[in-house]
């Protein structure tokens, strides 16, 4: 007879007679939305105190020589090294994508880990590959009956000072993580 862990996989002890809790996953598909993704499904994760599902997504019938930047290998390296801590309870799944087919055989192709592992929610960038995005996950999760999908929209768009069409005066300038501070009064 098989013994059976007690313990879910988050690594903390389940009440009795409790189920563990279902994942929460993020599809990446190696674009710059990757770490935005990453970083909602791994606060959504935190939240609920359930393990992260990172679903990969590669083009049909990739087959890489070596490990790089461009690989699920990368893609997942890349959004690992982000997310610290949180990447020890991380379940890593690469999909390959469908060949041919439409943008709902894509989008199911993809929520299939989810819905085997009993995921409740999906994160998606809402831009992406055809049947890997946000609207595409939704359609597909609401054919069949999979999880509930939510977007992850782009940051709102900020004009670049010195560009073409920029214009607008420059603010201070401060290093990433340094503090905010309110501006001196000036003596008038």
């Amino acid at each position: 007879m098989a013994a059976t862990s007690p313990h879910p996989p988050t690594g903390h002890p389940a009440p009795c007679g409790a189920r563990p809790r279902p994942p929460v996953a993020a599809v990446l598909t190696g674009g710059s939305a990757d770490l935005r993704v990453a970083d909602a499904a791994a606060a959504l994760a935190a939240a609920s105190r359930a393990p992260l599902l990172l679903i990969a997504v590669v083009p049909p019938g990739f087959r890489p020589r070596r490990p790089g930047p461009g690989t699920a290998h990368g893609v997942l390296a890349r959004v690992l090294t982000r997310l610290g801590r949180a990447a020890e309870e991380c379940v890593p799944v690469t999909v390959p994508l469908p060949s041919g087919g439409s943008r709902l055989a894509a989008a199911s192709r993809v929520l299939e880990p989810a819905g085997r592992l009993g995921a409740s929610v999906v994160v998606a960038h809402r831009t992406g590959p055809a049947g890997v995005d946000a609207p595409a996950l939704v359609e597909a999760a609401a054919l069949r009956g999979g999880p509930q999908v939510r977007t992850v929209v782009p940051p709102p768009w900020r004009p670049v000072l010195g560009a073409p069409g920029g214009g607008g005066t420059p603010g201070p300038v401060r290093r990433a993580g340094a503090p905010v501070r309110a501006p001196a009064p000036s003596a008038a």
